[in-house]
């Protein structure tokens, strides 16, 4: 998800998922812009929340780490982000047997 931030990125500024139209010299509209736009601008808030906290420039330049920063580190990363990710993978399994055998009667 981190590395198609870029695309993500150009979808929410565009305000489409279709290309430039040469033809119109603008954006293209699609139906599918109501849904997607939106979805993408979540996801990228969320994405962004990750990749804002950089400890290793404190820890380059010298400075500790406090733990206010550890403290939001936790709580963006691990519960907020990993929490979505959870949620996401609860939702799509639920009541999927993923491994269940196929039984055959004679």
């Amino acid at each position: 998800m981190a590395l198609s931030s870029g695309m993500l990125k150009s979808v929410v500024e565009n305000g489409t998922v279709t290309g430039w139209d040469a033809g119109a010299s603008s954006y293209g509209h699609s139906p599918l812009n109501l849904i997607i736009v939106p979805l993408f601008c979540g996801t990228l808030k969320v994405i962004n929340l990750a990749t804002t906290f950089s400890p290793v420039d404190y820890l380059s330049s010298g400075r500790s780490i406090t733990w206010g920063d550890l403290d939001m580190a936790i709580a963006h990363i691990i519960i907020l982000l990993g929490g979505v990710f959870a949620i996401i993978g609860i939702v799509l399994f639920t009541r999927r047997e993923l491994a269940a055998s196929q039984s055959q009667s004679l």
